[in-house]
């Protein structure tokens, strides 16, 4: 009986995409004067962004055995909707808060991408 998920690829390629939109999101934030950080000319990016993570909540469901993973991306999807809740309440970010984000994301995605490779390593 397999008590944990197999390692899978397309779940590893999908989190790496997901990092880098996410990023670029920060990255632009990052260059945009704060005065141009409005929530409204980031809506779009947002929502796009929110659709990409709940189809990876999605594709992490469907796997047998995977309630860690499950777990990371439940978080990661609060934590995305709280940060976009806060942006369009405030109608701007600080340097200080985009830097912090940057690095929470980073955290986030490099322990999901550590778990998924953890599962290739346990198959050799």
């Amino acid at each position: 009986m397999q008590w944990v998920a197999s390692y899978d690829a397309r779940s590893v390629d999908h989190m790496y995409k997901l990092e880098t939109k996410i990023d670029r999101f920060y990255q632009t934030l990052k260059y945009t004067p704060v005065a141009r950080r409005g929530y409204a000319d980031f809506r779009d990016r947002y929502f796009d962004i929110d659709v990409e993570i709940r189809a990876l909540l999605r594709q992490q469901q469907r796997r047998a055995n995977n309630q860690e993973t499950v777990q990371q991306v439940t978080i990661l999807a609060q934590l995305w909707a709280q940060d976009k809740q806060q942006h369009q309440q405030q109608n701007r970010l600080s340097d200080f808060v985009v830097e912090r984000r940057i690095k929470q994301y980073q955290r986030l995605f490099d322990a999901l991408i550590a778990g998924e490779n953890a599962k290739k390593n346990a198959q050799e």
